[in-house]
């Protein structure tokens, strides 16, 4: 996602009198907490947001309002168009790679059962 990086003080974890390991991993998870090389300055990357315009029929934002609410909307918008894309991704990914085997016999074509079971028992890694 682009967005912008900008350095200045953070406050430690370690210079608490007594480090949370809750605090850490909220502050690392929020990307309060970034790498540092011991002297207090770090870089802390924001993601940054486009606004856009859409169009959409009324009914379709009352349903989207009844659903998710006015104050998510965006939120849900943008989390439903990366899966979608995901999607288109998978699918390019999956018709690119139609006919990648060769049209002759595989070891697995006669009897595919047998074949897993083979495989798995020869994995000396593999419980049960």
């Amino acid at each position: 996602m682009p967005g912008y990086c900008e350095t200045g003080w953070r406050r430690s974890i370690d210079r608490l009198a007594e480090p949370s390991t809750a605090v850490e991993e909220a502050l690392t998870l929020a990307g309060e907490l970034a790498p540092t090389d011991g002297s207090g300055w770090a870089s802390v990357c924001y993601g940054m947001a486009m606004r856009l315009h859409i169009t959409l029929e009324d009914d379709l934002v009352a349903r989207l309002d009844r659903h998710v609410g006015r104050r998510r909307r965006s939120a849900f918008i943008s989390q439903t168009i990366r899966k979608a894309l995901d999607g288109e991704s998978r699918w390019q990914d999956i018709e690119a790679s139609l006919g990648a085997l060769a049209e002759q016999q595989h070891e697995w074509d006669s009897d595919p059962d047998l074949w897993v079971r083979a495989q798995r028992s020869a994995d000396a890694g593999r419980l049960g």
